[in-house]
This record gives structure tokens, C-alpha cells and sequence, in this order.
């Protein structure tokens, strides 16, 4: 059985970089955002993606011990409120104030992942840089929708 008990934060930008540690989630965001002008991460198990820091050149960041060793299984992984945090401080870098949402959070820049070769784009691109694959068009819902019913004529009001 593990936990965070004296775990350290550790980022590292891409291969080229060394582990720094970091005191806190927005912090390492806003690190990251005055690096690059991407502001809608994929996260990964044991970092995220970003325009620039993709595929295997990605962008570490976890949970780990003095020597920047991950801590076992999910204990290294940020949990969905850090990545929130973390989307915070990539905006605060450019200097913008943001509040805290309640319900699902998005970042108005939302990912699309290519099925060619599985990196991931922003959805203001419809090819994949890498490989040339087109952005799939066709929607996929997840369980059962209902068609809308009809209303009824409008009524004319005098």
C-alpha cells in the first residue's frame, strides 16, 4: 500500500531537460506555459502532451521520491483536480486571472488524438502533423441517445 507522504512534484520538459521539483501543480503549469503557447494539455500517466512536446518527447511530470523515482502505481499520477490546477497555471503565465469552475472543465482548446499514429492535435487543425491523417469528422457517442421530439405549432399571441 503506498501514499504521498513526503513525495516530491517533478517536471521535466521533453528528453533535453533534467527533473526539477516543484512545490505545487499551478506552479509547474506556469512553468510550462511561459515555454510553450499550447494551452490544452493531454494528459498521460505519467505527464501530458503539448504542441512541441509530443510522442516520446513528452513532458513529465509526476508524483516521486528524492531521486525522482515515480511512486508506485496511481500514487504517482496527478488526480483530475491537479490537472485542473495545472491548466490554471499554464493560463496564469500569460497573465490571466482564472476562477475556479464548478462541473466539467475545459479549456476551449480541446485535443483531438489522430488515428494514424495516436499523437494528439489541437482541434483547430484538421490534418495530423505527424503523419497527414485527416481530423475523423463522424462524431462517436457513448451510449444510447434519444432523438428530440417534436414541439408543438407556436402559438399566435395578440
Amino acid at each position: 500500500m503506498g501514499s504521498r507522504k513526503g513525495a516530491k512534484l517533478w517536471l521535466r520538459l521533453g528528453d533535453n531537460a533534467d527533473y526539477e521539483p516543484y512545490e505545487s501543480v499551478a506552479d509547474a503549469g506556469e512553468y510550462v506555459g511561459q515555454h510553450t503557447s499550447d494551452r490544452g494539455p493531454a494528459f498521460r500517466s505519467m505527464g501530458l502532451s503539448l504542441t512541441g512536446f509530443e510522442g516520446e518527447n513528452y513532458i513529465s511530470l509526476f508524483w516521486g521520491d528524492n531521486d525522482a523515482q515515480p511512486l508506485p502505481g496511481v500514487y504517482s499520477q496527478l488526480t483530475g483536480e491537479e490537472q485542473k490546477a495545472f491548466i490554471y497555471g499554464l493560463h496564469e503565465a500569460d497573465g490571466e486571472e482564472v476562477s475556479v469552475p464548478r462541473g466539467k472543465f475545459t479549456t476551449g482548446q480541446e485535443r483531438w488524438t489522430c488515428p494514424g499514429c495516436g499523437h494528439t492535435q489541437p482541434m483547430t487543425r484538421t490534418k495530423c502533423e505527424s503523419c497527414g491523417h485527416n481530423r475523423p469528422t463522424k462524431p462517436r457517442f457513448v451510449g444510447k441517445t434519444t432523438p428530440r421530439k417534436a414541439t408543438s405549432k407556436p402559438r399566435l399571441t395578440r
